[in-house]
């Protein structure tokens, strides 16, 4: 079990591409959205205190080169996650739209404060529409990769029995998992969270067990000879290494690259980890069934 683990993770690997583009994508469309949307919002701002100033010229250029500058002086490379969140603190934009207006206009403008509150809301919209399309592009990056992989090592094969039942399976067991995880936040603090994590994990590689068996074995292969102890253990630890060598690489990747980049660079990595976690036990066990189904056969 853990060989096989190791085995299907570095063919995961081939995939590595996959959701990375995926994810890239994504951004870029968002960011294609978002920038446009952000310019606009800070157009119709100067347009309005302009207005209030009684129609005095101002230069765009100056207020752009003000919001880049700020952008760009945050702390991405050393505390991206901060940087991400001053991005989306109502506090921080609002300072850094009343400095765009000193730097454009030469100081103040009082009377434009609820421009200023609207144009920060819609930046902070853009910031949230850009998350969305991030994690829209994890998702997709994670489902086709889930695919590629499963059809190599795990592949239904033209059985849509197999097919439609492995997907109900799959929601059923997303659906437990997202209550399990909302559960064990909520005890986070609690003495005895290592030891529930440990037995979560557990239980999950139970459950992964039972499903590769309906999905592969059922009728083929012997229940106990797939959903036993030794299986179950042997299972979660080869789930352990697997994520150990991705968080491994994720380590490597930071020292080597910034912050930033590791971000990126290795969140691909992290999702073939836990796609080869899921479809280790549907490999297993549909190799057992192959493997009986041919000695029936001689």
């Amino acid at each position: 079990m853990i060989k096989r683990g190791f085995i299907n993770f570095f063919k995961g690997l081939k995939y590595y591409l996959t959701p990375f583009g995926a994810t890239l994508l994504f951004i870029v469309i968002g960011l294609c959205i978002a920038v446009p949307s952000v310019i606009a919002s800070i157009n119709h701002l100067l347009n309005t205190i302009k207005d209030l100033l009684g129609g005095v010229e101002y230069s765009s250029k100056v207020a752009i080169q003000t919001f880049v500058g700020n952008i760009m002086s945050l702390e991405w490379k050393t505390d991206f996650a901060g940087s991400l969140a001053k991005m989306s603190d109502q506090e921080y934009l609002t300072s850094m739209v009343n400095e765009i207006i000193k730097a454009t206009f030469g100081g103040d403008v009082d009377a434009a404060k609820e421009a200023v509150q609207t144009c920060v809301k819609d930046i902070m919209a853009q910031v949230v529409l850009l998350l969305v399309f991030t994690i829209l592009g994890i998702i997709a990056g994670f489902a086709v990769t889930r695919m590629q992989l499963r059809n190599e090592v795990a592949s239904t094969g033209k059985n849509p029995f197999r097919f439609f039942l492995r997907v109900l399976l799959d929601a059923i067991v997303f659906a437990g998992a997202v209550a399990l995880t909302i559960w064990i936040s909520s005890i986070w603090k609690s003495k005895a969270i290592w030891a529930i994590v440990v037995g979560a994990l557990i239980v999950y590689a139970l459950i992964t067990l039972i499903k590769a068996y309906i999905v592969f074995g059922s009728k083929r292969v012997k229940f106990g000879k797939v959903v036993n102890p030794i299986q179950v253990v042997m299972l979660y630890v080869a789930d352990i290494f697997i994520m150990g060598i991705a968080i491994g690489l994720t380590v490597l990747l930071y020292y080597v690259f910034n912050p930033f980049m590791a971000i990126f660079l290795c969140i691909p990595l992290l999702m073939i980890a836990v796609i080869v976690m899921d479809v280790n036990a549907e490999s297993y066990v549909k190799e057992l069934a192959e493997k009986a189904e041919t000695k029936e056969a001689q």
